[in-house]
């Protein structure tokens, strides 16, 4: 992506409005224009498709499977659920365990369950009611009834230790199972967040190397995120947009120790930054870069930026005539910046023209 620095941008809009910003930026004047930018940034970053933050990432629904991992307990509402990519298949935890593969791979090439710890998730489970007196096995394999819907909760369970039935059901022998549900949280953990859903496209197939089909995969959204219905596949590739950038006019001081996650401007660089791990004080981003991420400016919303920040000030000044003019300018310029970008991927907009009957010779 193309980048501008954020000090260029602020002090542009500062000597748009007639500011020396190195005179007349105070901390409050820089404060506001900062919220105006802010505003204009997140504006701009959806008015289009963007090629330069449009994001491809292949996607799991679920964590990979990791042998080093305590995988806690599962419960009903908190299932502990894995992708384990030697298999091409997703498992839900049935007890805590570290270390106990979900399957092992066969002689023939197929995988075998590691019942005990680990269950294969599917949509939706059927099995006989838990009776007293049924002698339990484990695994599919064992020859005896495995799996069973506990009368007293109507949830589906996986045995876990062999057994008996004595005459209550032993939750210690069993572990629940919970329909599997494909979809992708909008904070996955470890991945990029998703900014905003109705900019995802999801496929089977990488679009960067299959554009003309990509196999698309019709999504839903709810509250857990971007949803699947009736998708079989294990693994998507989405197309989206990543969260717009957030910038401050708060310097770095030296003299303060900042936790992760922090925004500052530094003055030095004329770059704002977001601490990626928790810092000292005297840690800047120039002396310490390991602990701080830059947020990049781009290029193509940097005039518009500028515009719309001195069209808001001049709107608060109730010069509202001028205002209109500087946004419409603003928002003139940006749809050139995004004409061009259209234009470099061979896109071009068209439009629909309505005419009337021809009017009859007299």
């Amino acid at each position: 992506m193309r980048t501008v620095t954020y000090q260029s941008v602020l002090w542009g809009a500062a000597r748009l409005l007639g500011l020396d910003p190195t005179r007349d930026l105070n901390g409050q004047t820089a404060a506001r224009l900062t919220e105006y930018i802010n505003r204009a940034v997140s504006k701009g970053w959806r008015f289009g498709q963007w090629p330069e933050w449009t994001l491809t990432e292949q996607r799991y629904f679920r964590p990979e499977y990791d042998a080093t991992e305590a995988v806690p307990a599962p419960t009903a509402a908190a299932p502990q659920e894995r992708y384990y990519i030697a298999a091409d298949r997703y498992y839900q935890a049935l007890q805590a365990s570290t270390g106990q593969l979900p399957a092992t791979l066969q002689p023939d090439g197929t995988y075998l369950e590691n019942s005990a710890y680990w269950a294969e998730c599917h949509p939706s489970y059927q099995a006989a009611d838990w009776a007293a007196g049924v002698q339990f096995g484990v695994g599919e394999g064992s020859g005896l009834p495995w799996q069973c819907r506990n009368p007293q909760d109507g949830l589906y369970y996986q045995c876990i230790a062999a057994h008996t039935a004595g005459a209550t059901f032993d939750a210690s022998k069993f572990g629940v199972l919970t329909p599997f549900q494909r979809f992708i949280d909008y904070n996955q953990t470890g991945e990029t967040p998703i900014w905003e859903a109705p900019s995802v496209c999801a496929s089977r197939r990488d679009p960067r190397v299959f554009p003309g089909n990509p196999w698309t995969i019709s999504t839903g959204r709810n509250d857990r995120g971007i949803t699947f219905p009736g998708c079989t596949v294990n693994v998507v590739w989405l197309r989206f947009w990543g969260a717009p950038p957030v910038f401050t006019s708060t310097s770095f001081s030296s003299t303060t120790a900042y936790a992760a996650g922090v925004t500052i401007y530094d003055p030095t660089t004329g770059d704002c930054w977001t601490s990626t791990a928790a810092t000292t004080a005297g840690q800047s981003p120039s002396s310490t870069p390991a602990k701080w991420s830059k947020v990049e400016f781009p290029f193509v919303l940097s005039a518009y930026a500028k515009r719309m920040a001195q069209a808001d000030v001049l709107r608060d000044q109730k010069q509202t005539s001028r205002a209109q003019d500087e946004q419409l300018a603003a928002e003139d310029e940006l749809q050139d910046e995004l004409d061009k970008a259209l234009d470099g991927q061979g896109i071009y907009e068209s439009a629909t023209v309505m005419t009337a009957p021809s009017p009859g010779i007299w």
